[in-house]
């Protein structure tokens, strides 16, 4: 409501009742956007097979809120921790993955609010095969 996000809510005689007064509302069904980029690789340069660590992942968002990434589900960063506003730009987000020979970046958005990533860039060392 007014660019702030509220709890869930449910609907009663077709009608909200909100936390505070507000003049621009848009509400829907909750749902959480899930995304997982594909295994690490540098074109030209034969990496499949070999261990790699992401130490963090650049995030370039557009009018985004919210997120978390990882190495999957159970070990998320929030991208913007203590924003209450969209953000536009470049984000550096720790990532706390290990050593892994499938290094893969999972996203995750679950706020009714703006997320969108235009890219995921991840730094990262190559270990041995």
């Amino acid at each position: 409501a007014d660019g702030k996000v509220q709890k869930s809510k449910v609907v009663t005689g077709g009608a909200i009742i909100l936390d505070t007064a507000a003049s621009k509302v848009i509400a829907g069904l909750p749902y959480t956007a899930k995304l997982q980029t594909m295994r690490l690789n540098i074109p030209s340069t034969n990496q499949q097979g070999f261990t790699k660590r992401v130490s963090e992942v650049v995030m370039r968002l557009y009018k985004a809120l919210g997120g978390k990434l990882g190495p999957d589900a159970d070990n998320l960063e929030a991208i913007n921790p203590r924003e209450t506003e969209v953000y536009t730009g470049d984000r550096i987000v720790k990532y706390r993955g290990g050593w892994e020979t499938n290094a893969k970046v999972y996203l995750e958005h679950d706020l009714p609010a703006p997320f969108m990533v235009l890219a995921a860039l991840p730094r990262f060392v190559m270990g041995e095969k």
